[in-house]
């Protein structure tokens, strides 16, 4: 198969999930999707869809089942937008550039519907990475009947793993993080902004802090626990206050 390598942001939709604390992430997680890859489509599973609401028609609010952990249920969920390419990421990535072009050349270079990494933990190789781009039609059609029977709880990028090497020879994709792009700044609540890459880090660059800093200036910082865990830690409190007071 071979992937033709111009990209419409039209043709990807996102899918993710969130559920308690992390349903704050999901006005900035759609913003910032929205930002990056302006005319992308987004579907969401939430445990709780009465606390977000939007009235955006390339964006849906789903129910998260009970019976499914709410970080496998996103490899088990097929998305309702029919585009040629879906994303499965993370709530708290807040994503800063186009996803496409890496993901379409990584496919084009393997001959796979799908564009991962497997982890590398001295090691163990029994992990994908969580984010995991694919051929929409291709990779759903194929997975229907294993997503089906799969035991839906456990650790989610092992059953990952189990999904894509069940139907397809993964040796082509390569092993370590370090071939993974994560297009923006994963916000992760447990880590500090600062860390070493290595470390539970944001993986930012000067870059990515820029273009953050130009989103919460256009749109504000969304929420008391966004503003709190998220944008004081990456931009500095003494730059939250100064916006808020419209300083800058």
């Amino acid at each position: 198969m071979k992937y033709n390598l111009s990209f419409d942001t039209a043709d990807l939709t996102f899918v993710t999930t969130a559920s308690n604390s992390y349903i704050n992430f999901v006005e900035p997680f759609i913003t910032f999707c929205k930002e990056s890859n302006p005319c992308c489509k987004i579907e969401i599973w939430v445990d709780n869809p009465n606390k977000v609401s939007f009235d955006i028609t390339d964006v849906k609010i789903h129910q998260l089942p009970d019976n499914y952990n709410v970080a496998t249920y996103r490899y088990i969920a097929e998305p309702t937008f029919d585009t040629k390419y879906t994303y499965i990421t993370d709530i708290d990535i807040m994503h800063t550039e186009f996803v496409q072009p890496f993901h379409l050349w990584h496919m084009n270079s393997t001959d796979l519907p799908f564009s991962n990494v497997r982890r590398d933990d001295k090691g163990r190789t029994d992990r994908m990475s969580g984010l995991h781009f694919v051929k929409t039609s291709e990779w759903y059609t194929a997975t229907k009947q294993t997503r089906k029977n799969i035991e839906p709880t456990g650790q989610d990028e092992q059953m990952l793993l189990e999904i894509a090497s069940s139907l397809f020879d993964i040796n082509a994709i390569s092993s370590g993080l370090a071939n993974r792009p994560v297009h923006g700044i994963h916000c992760s609540t447990e880590g500090k902004p600062r860390d070493p890459y290595a470390k539970l880090g944001w993986e930012i660059t000067s870059q990515k802090v820029a273009y953050f800093k130009n989103v919460i200036l256009k749109h504000g910082v969304f929420n008391e626990y966004f503003k709190t865990k998220v944008c004081i830690p990456l931009l500095g409190k003494k730059f939250i206050d100064k916006m808020n007071k419209h300083e800058i």
